[in-house]
């Protein structure tokens, strides 16, 4: 992973964030090459947005113009794949808790390389059984 010279310390730690995730992706076994781009790489933007949410970031104008940028944009890659990425991870937050929505959303996209839209009711209930 290279990073470019000149970015601020709030962009830079954001693009590590989606970057690092790709090499989770591939260094935990994912089926990269079947879950396709816009799952990837919708992925890798929730991840850096919850970052952001996560670092004390949300005082700062860069965080609500990423935030923004992230949840308007029109790119049918990035925007499209952000918007599916972060819907599963809204449904398993609601449906385990806040603390478990990204391992339940990091397990069911290793099992099936795609967001739910609706779970099978043999992997809900055996979700449920994570919850803590």
């Amino acid at each position: 992973i290279a990073v470019l010279r000149g970015l601020s310390a709030d962009y830079m730690a954001m693009l590590l964030a989606h970057e690092l995730t790709h090499a989770y992706l591939y260094s935990h076994g994912y089926a990269v090459e079947s879950m396709g781009v816009v799952v990837e790489e919708g992925l890798c933007e929730l991840v850096s947005y919850l970052w952001m949410s996560s670092s004390g970031q949300r005082h700062k104008s860069n965080y609500k113009f990423w935030c923004w940028q992230m949840s308007t944009g029109t790119d049918q890659i990035y925007h499209k794949g952000y918007s599916l990425a972060r819907a599963g991870f809204d449904y398993f937050a609601q449906l385990l808790g806040p603390a478990h929505a990204l391992p339940a959303l990091l397990q069911f996209l290793k099992a099936t390389n795609t967001f739910p839209r609706g779970l099978p009711s043999s992997l809900s209930s055996g979700l449920m059984g994570h919850r803590e």
